[in-house]
């Protein structure tokens, strides 16, 4: 288990987030907070599996580059799960870097187009 600093930035129809802060990485996972969120980002081969846990949801995306994937916005005071659609148009995981571009829809909604992009590295 290694301590990490992050740089995230997120940008979107309606959004342009950025954080930047410290973390842990361990077993091919980057853990950080985000606010109230608790973001995991766990690379899996050629798939990256991002969560971002508040106390009122659950958000799971899944990216496979030049491929569309389902995931989940789960509310927990709820029993179901509002279903996601996600094309991931580019993904690229390099060394203490990963961009993502994506399409997202929620339900049969289009959500539009995103650009997620997260920089960290070991501290010393």
């Amino acid at each position: 288990m290694s301590k990490i600093k992050i740089k995230a930035h997120l940008q979107g129809p309606d959004t342009n987030h950025m954080v930047e802060g410290s973390g842990i990485a361990h077993d091919h996972k980057l853990l950080y907070q985000d606010g109230d969120i608790k973001v995991i980002v766990a690379f899996q081969d050629e798939k990256v599996i991002l969560k971002r846990i508040h106390p009122e949801y659950q958000l799971t995306l899944i990216f496979l580059e030049q491929q569309t994937t389902s995931g989940k916005y789960q509310l927990m005071n709820y029993s179901s799960d509002i279903p996601l659609s996600i094309t991931t148009n580019r993904l690229q995981v390099s060394d203490q870097k990963l961009e993502v571009d994506y399409h997202l829809a929620i339900g049969d909604e289009e959500h539009g187009h995103f650009t997620f992009i997260l920089e960290y590295e070991v501290k010393v």
